[in-house]
């Protein structure tokens, strides 16, 4: 993957990612991405590195296998797939909740993914994007 200022835009925008939620998931400073995005203002080696890192680790993340409809993962509760998903991105609960508009508090994730909530539809649907299934699969049990 060619890591540019173009690639980085069509990212945020597939993700539906601002860039202050964006700056904090990668570590930098958001004044400094959004110079760099749209100023072209060169960013620091450190801050340059956080971001090709972020790139690559969901890039290898998207390279493992889907998940699928079979057996195995149909018998699972909701929040047992919405731990799936979130592990299957390689993120902790806090870097997830990041990703999702509006943010919500690490403490209600946990919950939906130890089933004592449920998360409303719009949630449902950001957290089925992210992990590349369907919005049916993630509410059928």
């Amino acid at each position: 993957m060619t890591l540019n200022t173009k690639t980085i835009k069509k990212r945020l925008i597939q993700q539906k990612m601002g860039i202050i939620p964006f700056a904090q998931a990668i570590g930098v400073l958001p004044i400094n991405l959004s110079d760099y995005l749209f100023r072209g203002k060169p960013m620091t080696d450190l801050e340059m590195n956080k971001l090709v890192n972020y790139f690559e680790k969901e890039e290898s993340a998207t390279m493992l296998p889907k998940i699928s409809g079979n057996a195995d993962t149909l018998s699972l509760s909701l929040g047992e797939k919405i731990k799936m998903i979130r592990e299957k991105r390689r993120l902790l609960p806090s870097d997830f909740v990041v990703l999702l508009s509006p943010e919500i508090p690490e403490s209600l994730f946990l919950k939906w993914e130890e089933n004592r909530e449920i998360p409303v539809v719009s949630y449902c649907v950001q957290i089925a994007d992210l992990g590349g299934v369907s919005l049916d699969w993630l509410l059928r049990n």
